[in-house]
């Protein structure tokens, strides 16, 4: 940098000439004006409407509306959809409208064609949606777009209809049986948190609570069995033992047995039930939630038969065995039966801690076998047990 005045090199930093003493001009810094006050205002203002007005458009997951017996969570609780009993309808613009759901405790594979999907969503053209008594993860469609999602809580009766046969008093009968409960009754189990497998520590008659609605079963178990009994006929001692349990065999479905391959799921003899119906590769489930999916592997319809033994007053027993559980039954006077196939052995147990022979059971098969048969290989491995964990009759403790 050089004097204006003279010329002379001018040394860094200096203020004046050193050889005219000319003072030198100060570098020029372009001065950074704040907002006045009044601006940041109206931008704050201008934020704020932003943030109620995207509240109103989607309402927060706590927003909640209950009519009878319907609860609409997230953001279907809008003025544009009308909620009834059970029932959605959409009164918003003229567009192309539907419905997208699925049944937040449904199974969790469907079939689909040859193989499996976790895509369970169901379609519904029209501006009405009706569902049944369930909990649903549902979405307003608009012109194909999710515009609305929330939660949909139908509480109501569930009705189940079962048909089994069986032989009793030496004699085959079929039976038909109606029964109600309220959904809210699976759903309390249903999201119950407890562990869902097994534990060194847990105890496994925790799977057979005592429970209103299983023991209201219990007694239409015993109207239909004594309707078409000749007249006298109790419901106790092992012919009933032998109808209760080819009710649980018949009635309830073993789970298609499925693997994951990657991202999808294939059928496989030695997969898991547990993964089609409940999405883990081990899951015990309590009696309400088998009765209420009609379908359960050999953990799930052990539970739900020792907890009907129970309810009618037998004690029963679970028996866990290396990747398999059987039930048993504490009888008096066992019979062998005559009809039973040669793969299967009569199996009774009395253990150190006394209370009568314990009987087990199959629960698995397809077609009625009687109480106190095995096939071979679980024959031989429930005499090696030590001990069993034994289920009171309801009321009764040890």
């Amino acid at each position: 940098m050089f004097c204006r005045n003279c010329g002379t090199e001018l040394d860094p930093g200096a203020r004046f000439c050193r050889n005219c003493g000319t003072e030198v001009p100060r570098p020029v810094t372009a001065a950074v004006r704040k907002p006045p006050y009044t601006v940041l205002l109206v931008v704050a203002v201008i934020a704020m409407a932003l943030v109620l007005a995207l509240q109103a458009v989607i309402p927060s997951e706590e927003t909640s509306l209950t009519v009878g017996d319907t609860t609409v969570t997230g953001g279907l609780v809008t003025d544009d959809i009308v909620v009834s009993d059970g029932r959605l309808d959409y009164t918003g613009s003229d567009t192309d409208v539907g419905w997208l759901y699925s049944d937040v405790h449904g199974t969790y594979l469907v079939r689909d064609g040859t193989g499996y999907t976790d895509d369970t969503d169901i379609r519904v053209a029209g501006a009405a949606l009706v569902l049944e008594p369930g909990m649903y993860d549902v979405s307003l469609l608009e012109d194909g777009s999710r515009t609305h999602r929330g939660t949909v809580l139908v509480d109501g009766d569930v009705t189940r209809t079962f048909s089994w046969s069986c032989i009793v008093q030496g004699e085959p009968r079929a039976y038909t049986m109606t029964y109600t409960y309220g959904y809210s009754d699976f759903l309390a189990y249903a999201e119950a948190g407890s562990p869902r497998h097994h534990v060194e520590s847990m105890e496994v008659s925790r799977f057979v609570p005592e429970d209103a609605t299983v023991l209201g079963m219990a007694e239409a178990l015993e109207e239909t069995y004594t309707a078409s009994a000749p007249v006298g006929t109790a419901a106790t001692g092992q012919d009933y033992a032998d109808y209760l349990l080819a009710f649980v065999q018949v009635c309830f479905a073993y789970p298609d047995t499925v693997s994951a391959e990657g991202s999808s799921y294939v059928a496989d003899p030695d997969g898991s039930g547990d993964l089609f119906l409940y999405g883990e590769v081990e899951y015990w489930a309590y009696p309400m939630e088998t009765i209420h999916h009609g379908m359960g592997d050999c953990e799930d319809t052990t539970f739900l038969y020792a907890a009907l033994c129970s309810a009618s007053g037998y004690t029963s027993a679970i028996a866990l065995l290396e990747g398999h559980m059987v039930p048993g039954v504490v009888l008096d006077g066992f019979e062998q039966r005559s009809f039973v196939p040669p793969s299967l052995e009569p199996t009774g147990m009395r253990f150190s801690d006394g209370g009568g022979i314990i009987y087990f059971c199959e629960t698995t098969l397809s077609t009625p076998v009687p109480a106190g048969y095995l096939p071979h290989d679980t024959h031989a491995e429930v005499l090696g047990l030590e001990s069993v964990s034994k289920v009171d009759p309801y009321g009764v403790r040890w």
